[in-house]
């Protein structure tokens, strides 16, 4: 049954592959130079609400030589349909993208500098963003100077279609298996046990009414 879950994923990945080819991550290598912070993102975007996706970044170069002729790119890919496709995301980006735009931006990024960049799209009217059903998708928002990439950061992107009807409340547990302390006879086996603890279990009575 792996076997056969193993090929089908396989399938549908190059079947992603080949119906976006116009839509391939960006080829050139990044500068070692400038990094990127999330400086602040759009908590989530809705149909029902503001279906715009804004992403702030700071760019720092901490090289000597200055970069002008800004871009921000966003690269969107297909929703995750697994926690570990979430995971493996965050450090590895979305492996194939069903959405690219790369938006000029005013500017230059001197030496020993940081700059603040801003992109905005409206998901609403993105092609590959399921409008309807809510989705999370992996996405990659990059620098680039005269279009070569030199920094990129992922980031999650919420997409809601529906209003939620009633909040929800999540809980979580643990089931830890405690080792045995005591023996059949009741004698303590365990060396490692805390000794106030048996000192307390051997003060316990039955309490008479």
């Amino acid at each position: 049954m792996r076997t056969v879950e193993r090929a089908v994923r396989a399938l549908l990945v190059i079947a992603i592959l080949a119906f976006i080819v116009p839509f391939g991550l960006p080829a050139p290598a990044q500068s070692t130079a400038v990094s990127l912070t999330l400086l602040s993102q759009s908590p989530w975007s809705a149909r029902y609400g503001d279906p715009r996706l804004t992403v702030s970044i700071v760019a720092t170069n901490f090289g000597t030589t200055a970069f002008g002729h800004l871009s921000v790119g966003i690269s969107i890919g297909p929703h995750y349909e697994t926690v570990v496709g979430y995971e493996s995301s965050l450090e590895e980006g979305p492996s194939s993208t069903v959405f690219q735009t790369v938006q000029p931006v005013q500017g230059r990024l001197e030496p020993n500098t940081s700059t603040t960049l801003k992109a905005s799209i409206d998901l609403s009217k993105v092609t590959g963003i399921d409008q309807t059903d809510n989705q999370v998708y992996p996405a990659r928002v990059d620098v680039r100077s005269n279009g070569s990439v030199l920094a990129s950061l992922t980031t999650p992107v919420l997409y809601f279609i529906r209003r939620p009807e009633a909040p929800m409340l999540l809980s979580s547990w643990i089931e830890l298996a405690p080792t045995i302390a005591f023996g059949p006879d009741g004698r303590l086996v365990d060396t490692g046990f805390p000794r106030h603890w048996s000192i307390r279990r051997s003060e316990q009575r039955p309490v008479t009414p």
